[in-house]
């Protein structure tokens, strides 16, 4: 009997291993977002003169560049060298400008809208490290452009808080939210984009 036992959880392992088996991963070198069709979210703005060209002058305005100081997690990083010419509040300028210097001259910057899984402060949720290489991927060129919306600003962290878009004008947040590592979150009001 004892022996029978043995051999049925034995069994029941190998069964438990072979549907616990890893899902094979794409590489985010092979990272691509999806034709642009009505079924897909936006992916892809425009960070040069077309959106000028385009009439979308409003989004140059509240469109500023920046250089990627390091990576957080999936969806925070702290940036330096931010353009402050496309800022129009004075109020607006004048903090970043006190964070910039607290923190010896980085700003911390959240996505708006999404959060992926927690890799910080001894957490490691699971799809994290993929959500952080992904980011990282993203963003490999150094340069970064930062949307921000009126509606939210800062949190409670004093982090700035926008829409990120790497040197193609790859939307991160949707990059992020298409590849699965991502989910909308803390929406407090109708930010752009959050309905796409």
């Amino acid at each position: 009997m004892l022996k029978f036992i043995v051999m049925m959880v034995f069994l029941f392992f190998i069964i438990t291993a072979a549907a616990c088996s890893a899902i094979e991963k794409k590489s985010f070198k092979d990272y691509a977002p999806p034709s642009q069709d009505s079924n897909h979210v936006e992916t892809r703005a425009s960070v040069t003169e077309e959106m000028v060209e385009d009439g979308e002058s409003e989004k140059v305005k509240t469109m500023t560049v920046a250089e990627v100081d390091s990576i957080t997690d999936g969806d925070t990083i702290s940036i330096r060298n931010l353009d402050y010419s496309n800022i129009e509040s004075e109020q607006v300028k004048e903090k970043i400008k006190n964070i910039v210097s607290a923190n010896g001259g980085t700003l911390p910057v959240r996505f708006l809208a999404i959060n992926t899984p927690e890799i910080t402060k001894g957490q490691n949720e699971p799809y994290g490290e993929e959500a952080k290489a992904l980011t990282e991927h993203l963003l490999s060129d150094g340069k970064i452009y930062v949307e921000l919306d009126p509606l939210a600003l800062f949190d409670k962290y004093d982090r700035l808080l926008g829409h990120l878009y790497n040197q193609e004008g790859i939307n991160v947040q949707s990059a992020l939210l298409q590849a699965g590592v991502a989910r909308v979150a803390y929406v407090f009001d109708d930010y752009k984009y959050v309905s796409k």
